[in-house]
This record gives structure tokens, sequence and C-alpha cells, in this order.
């Protein structure tokens, strides 16, 4: 539905009412743009923003991330016969370029003086001093910082799924090896950006697969429960599954970065560089325990404590159906799959937990996929060497 009436907000509800999947309004036609998309977006139905041939795409800048569509106007609204405005292609490109920031989180930001007066005399560089009079904001190319923060919140489950797609889709997706940049090029921006320019591509830190970085929104996979995506990519993206010749050291330890496909020198594409000791290592433990161990495996519940062992792991990880581990540090956990699913499927849960004295034999058995009082505290302060806890199908319960 294309509203071009005043104050469009008052007849909002009539075509909400009658089924309509998409609303476009004009900007100039309502004195609350913002309040009117949203209560659009409030109620499911898709917000766009209607451009008049005279109306600059810098004047709706702000609102474009409340926009799901925008329809440029290619001859002004009124009547029929018009001939197509030539300079509406111009609107066209600028939305196009403005598409991939506002489709990706942007990470930096800067502020260009697009109006000032000129002041007597120069700086020490020898440019004419200057009062800035108005700014606009531009955001640098994407970078995967802005996405790896944002999967990581509570953000709505379909905005973070698109963004990891967007990003997947973007430059920052090395297609070659698949694995992660920095960002996408930074070829066409100057040394204005800081040093990070000044790197060859694909080196250090510019569009290389900095390794912390790329683990940041791995981990952002995992915390925002993109279970199969997350698996699909640390089999590319973690050192144990890739080539040790192309590698170029052991697939045991990280590296700081990995140069790209966008290297001039293709004889280093997927090479690792510099040991890196902790910001990559401690994202991999991070990732490590939720695999291990499910998202939170204390909690409380009645003033009890309780303890809730809930491996995340696909199928091919258990050999012959079994996975071990050590959990706080000493105790030996042992896995049973007995489905052929993976541990995170919606069927499978814990049947039983069999806690293990330290001459071995089972001292107790609980029938339950969640351990609460006493029995969670004896875990917690090692009474038990050794805890087996055997997965199964829901529907067994």
């Amino acid at each position: 539905v294309h509203l071009m009436i005043e104050n469009p907000s008052t007849k909002i509800d009539w075509f909400i009412d009658a089924g309509a999947d998409l609303i476009y309004i004009h900007p100039e036609s309502e004195r609350y743009v913002v309040k009117t998309l949203a209560y659009i977006k409030d109620h499911n139905v898709a917000t766009g923003i209607a451009v008049n041939p005279d109306t600059s795409i810098a004047s709706i800048k702000e609102i474009l991330n409340l926009c799901d569509y925008v329809m440029v106007m290619t001859v002004n609204p009124g009547f029929a016969g018009q001939k197509f405005i030539d300079f509406t292609k111009d609107k066209i490109k600028e939305l196009a370029e403005l598409k991939e920031q506002f489709d990706i989180l942007p990470t930096y930001l800067r502020y260009d003086v697009v109006d000032y007066q000129k002041l007597d005399g120069y700086t020490s560089y020898g440019l004419q001093k200057i009062d800035p009079a108005r700014y606009e904001m531009k955001a640098l190319p994407a970078f995967l910082e802005a996405p790896a923060r944002a999967l990581k919140t509570k953000l709505d489950e379909n905005i973070l799924r698109k963004q990891y797609e967007e990003v997947k889709n973007s430059g920052m997706y090395d297609q070659k090896l698949h694995t992660y940049r920095t960002s996408c090029s930074l070829e066409n921006e100057t040394l204005e950006i800081g040093r990070i320019r000044a790197f060859t591509p694909g080196w250090l830190e510019r569009e290389s697969n900095f390794m912390h970085m790329t683990f940041k929104f791995l981990y952002g996979l995992l915390k925002s429960e993109n279970y199969d995506d997350f698996f699909e990519e640390i089999r590319t993206n973690f050192p144990p599954f890739m080539d040790p010749e192309i590698y170029g050291r052991s697939v045991l330890e990280n590296s700081s970065f990995i140069a790209t496909s966008c290297n001039p020198d293709p004889a280093v594409h997927g090479e690792g560089f510099v040991a890196r000791l902790s910001g990559s290592n401690t994202e991999v433990l991070s990732m490590w325990l939720i695999m291990m161990f499910g998202h939170y495996p204390f909690g409380v519940r009645e003033k009890e404590l309780t303890l809730r062992l809930k491996p995340i792991l696909p199928i091919d990880f258990f050999k012959e159906g079994i996975v071990k581990t050590t959990f706080l540090k000493s105790i030996e956990v042992i896995y049973t799959n007995l489905t052929n699913l993976h541990s995170y499927d919606q069927m499978v849960v814990v049947d039983r937990y069999e806690l293990i004295g330290s001459d071995g034999k089972i001292a107790k058995v609980i029938n339950s996929p969640v351990i609460v009082g006493e029995d969670a505290i004896d875990v917690r302060d090692h009474k038990y060497p050794q805890i087996k806890v055997y997965l199964g199908y829901k529907n067994n319960k």
C-alpha cells in the first residue's frame, strides 16, 4: 500500500485491518515519521518510505534503519503521462551505496564537514582555518566487530540471523578460504581512517582473518543458538580442521592472523602468522565451555543449587556414541549419546546421571535432566571424580 495522503497515521489502521503486508508513507506527509513507522512495525507489517524526486536521500538517512523498503519516485506524484526524471537514477545509486552500510551494523562512523565558514589564517599544516557549520555522518565499510558483538545480545533472533547472512554475503567472507576478514575492502578509503589502511590487503589488521575477531563472531553464533551454522563454520575456521601444510604451523595453536585471499601474494593465502596466546584462546575456551556443558550449567531453583549438563555437539563429534571431557578442573565427564541426533536437537534430553565415587563404583543414579540440591553441591565440591551422562530421546521420558 502506497499512501500518498496527508497525516497517514490517522488511516494506518484501516490498511492494517484490511491485510496490508507493506505500507509506504511519504516523510513530508507526517509530522512524526519515526512514530508512524514504529507503529506499522509493531503490527508486523513491513515499512516503506516513498521518496519524491525533490526529496534528498540525506533527509531520510536517519530513518532508513526503520524501513524495510524505499520507493524512489521517478516522476512527480499526482498525474499520469509524465516523462522519466533522469536525476532520480542518482538517488537509486546513493541508496544502493547506503544499503550495505545499513544491512550490516556499522562498526566505525566518521563525520565529514559539509558546510563551513572560512576563518582568517591557516593551520600549522598550511590548511585554511574554518568554522564547521554542519557535518554529515558516514559509515566506514563494514567491519566484523559490530555484527560479532550484536550476536551476543538479546536482539530479535530474526535480526541476528539477517546479520549473519549479510556478513556471509559481503566482502568480509573469503569465498576461497571459507573464513572471515576483519572488514570489507578499504581500498577506497584514505589514510585518514588510521594505520589499518596502510597495511597490505589481507595482512595484519587489514582485511585479514584476524583470528580473535573471527572467533568473537563464531562465539556470537554459538551464543545466539545458531548451532548448525556454528558447526559448519568451525570446520573451516578452527585450526584443528585446517590443512597444516597451508596453515604453516601446528593446528593445535592459534595465530594472530591468517593471510586471506585478497592478499596480492597467493603463496601466503591461508597461512597463519604470529602465535596468539591471549584473546583467541579466551574465545576458544568460552566456546568450549558452552559446547561441553551448555550455556548455564549451574543455576538456582527455589533457593536450591541446580546443575544441568547439556552439551551442544553434532553427532559426528561422538566417537562410538561417546565424548569425554573435564569439568571443574578434575571431574571426568563421559557423555553417551543413545540417539542418532545432535545433542542440541530438541528431541534429545539428559536421560540420567551416574555419579561415580572414588572407588570407581556408581555412588548415585539421578533419573532427571537436572541435579538438584545437595547432589549439585556435592558435584561442585568434587565429591565425585567421574560423572556419566546419558543422552536419550525426549519422548522416552
